[in-house]
């Protein structure tokens, strides 16, 4: 019999300035995800603008607003420390006073960026270190989750 597939993430501190530019560009690609579902005639007709280059200079600079809004939010998210078990399931996240758990239903997505992964449910997200996994798993990890989760890889 084989043994139910378990990924342990034995956090260690994060270094912020590797993975702000990374957290941030996947909170606005969480969000674009979202509203893509929500909102789908309004994007056909986005995407014809910016393929035409005709997005206008107000729209530009209100984008560049929100990329500040994602930093600011991704700074906040690099700062929370957990330990993250993973099995064929739930997610169970633990801190020093509190562990919860998630269903796999529970989640919206899992964002996979070069070096780690944003865990989106219930409004609420998660980061992940890949180095916080043994590095020979990841990729296990990777054709695990996208099992029971939509994975989407932001490039590597």
């Amino acid at each position: 019999m084989i043994d139910a597939q378990k990924y342990t993430f034995y956090i260690i501190p994060i270094d912020i300035d590797e993975l702000l530019e990374q957290i941030s560009f996947a909170l606005e690609k969480r969000m674009e995800l979202i509203s893509r579902e929500r909102f789908s005639q309004i994007w056909t007709y986005t995407d014809k603008l910016n393929t035409k280059g005709n997005a206008s200079e107000t729209f530009l600079k209100k984008r560049n607003n929100n990329k500040n809004k994602f930093i600011k939010s991704a700074k906040q998210l690099l700062q929370v420390q957990e330990e993250v078990i993973v099995d064929e399931n739930q997610i169970e996240l633990k801190t020093l006073n509190n562990s919860n758990v998630i269903q796999y239903q529970d989640f919206e997505y899992i964002i996979e960026t070069e070096d780690a992964f944003l865990l989106t449910y219930q409004g609420y997200v998660t980061i992940l270190q890949k180095k916080d996994l043994h590095e020979n798993e990841v990729q296990d990890f990777c054709d695990f989750i996208s099992s029971k989760v939509k994975l989407i890889s932001l490039g590597k």
